[in-house]
């Protein structure tokens, strides 16, 4: 408790906290759109799914473009220009947005490419936002107040689904996008505000190692085989992150199994979130020693829970589930990150998690398009014991990993 209090009086935390918040403007469009395309457009968890999958794509896109850049660069108008971008983008989505009901493929195209560049944009500017943190508090102190950061990240995130729950009991998706546009805004301001930084992105050792490229994935991967222990972690971690886009990508499947109206779709995602906020702090109040424990047993809950959604057909004990199922891997996540940087030796930290990145933004999308394809092919709750029988496998494995000496 003493150091989430401690946290939250650092200086350089609650520069990011306040950029964070202001990203509830993404927080917010993203979902609109999704909701739109599920409840207004098409219900078929493909396209649902598609979608997704372009997005993080995307992400994978910016974030690689964004370690070309030159090796001393302003991060002040890193963060300027892509936020001004990503809201007049915005803007021009929530103009046009009711040409949407026609429900014909150019609708469809335009919000792909409209998901696309603001995708892009949000991106650059998280990594650089990132990047200017790590220099005024320091990359050691984020790394310890993970934990925190991951809590306050899903109440951001929950209060942006309490302002889909409104827009959508009013029927009005553009004020929604306002909203957003505005809080993009707000943010512009507030980087306007902040004094700048240069930073030396690429150290001088990195160059000479690595050339041009901020990452040599090829000699990284290598230079992980002599680490095996930390490469089954890594492997587990990106096949649970396969794992679990599978729940949040069905949930919209799982409401309209039930013929449930729109709305309730943001109540499904709220208590997730309110499970992973809750989740996420419980890691404060457990010692180092518990790690170990917390992860596998997350794990295991995690396949449990989803194997309750197979067998449910009730919409309330579904509710509760994705509440748990939050809890229980966001615990995971935030155990995974401190026992991963326990094991990961210091020198290698950065290229190792480099790596671990990749493989996440690679496996995610990958789980979300399949998750489209296999519940069109044996439905909804086939596809959840599906994903509950492969999680037990993988919570089997993490149990022997973290057991066994390598």
């Amino acid at each position: 408790m003493k150091f989430i209090a401690k946290t939250w009086y650092n200086k350089g935390f609650i520069y990011y906290m306040i950029g964070r918040l202001l990203e509830l403007a993404e927080a917010v469009f993203y979902p609109a759109i999704m909701v739109f395309i599920i409840f207004f457009i098409t219900r078929s968890p493909i396209f649902v799914s598609l979608v997704y999958f372009v997005e993080m794509i995307v992400n994978l896109v910016g974030t690689t473009y964004f370690s070309k850049l030159p090796r001393r660069f302003s991060l002040k108008k890193l963060l300027i220009f892509p936020t001004f971008l990503s809201a007049i983008n915005d803007f021009s989505f929530a103009t046009i947005i009711k040409a949407f009901l026609n429900q014909t493929l150019t609708d469809v195209i335009f919000i792909l490419v409209s998901t696309t560049i603001t995708s892009f944009l949000f991106t650059f500017t998280y990594s650089a936002r990132r990047l200017y943190v790590y220099n005024v508090i320091g990359k050691d102190f984020l790394n310890k107040a993970y934990s925190v950061l991951s809590g306050t990240n899903q109440a951001v995130q929950l209060i942006s689904y309490l302002i889909i729950a409104l827009a959508l009991n009013i029927n009005n998706f553009q004020i929604l996008i306002y909203i957003g546009v505005a809080l993009t805004l707000l943010g512009v301001l507030f980087y306007f505000l902040l004094s700048d930084v240069k930073v030396d992105y690429r150290s001088k050792e990195q160059e000479d190692r690595e050339g041009e490229n901020l990452f040599s994935l090829k000699k990284d991967f290598k230079l992980l085989l002599g680490y095996r222990k930390l490469l089954l972690l890594i492997m587990m971690s990106s096949i649970f992150n396969f794992l679990t886009t599978f729940p949040s990508t069905l949930e919209v499947v799982y409401i309209s199994a039930f013929h449930i109206l729109s709305s309730k779709y943001t109540i499904l995602e709220s208590l997730n979130f309110l499970g992973s906020i809750v989740g996420s702090y419980v890691v404060n109040f457990q010692s180092s020693k518990r790690l170990t424990f917390n992860l596998v047993l997350s794990l295991f809950l995690t396949s449990f829970f989803i194997l309750g959604l197979s067998l449910t057909r009730s919409f309330t004990v579904g509710l509760a589930l994705y509440g748990v199922i939050g809890l229980s891997s966001a615990l995971f996540s935030v155990s995974y990150t401190s026992f991963f940087q326990m094991t990961c030796p210091k020198e290698n930290l950065d290229v190792f998690s480099g790596i671990e990145s990749t493989l996440s933004y690679i496996f995610v999308p990958a789980g979300m398009l399949l998750s489209g394809i296999i519940t069109t092919l044996v439905g909804v709750f086939n596809a959840f014991l599906i994903i509950s029988i492969i999680s037990f496998i993988v919570s089997l494995m993490a149990f022997f990993i973290t057991k066994t000496r390598l």
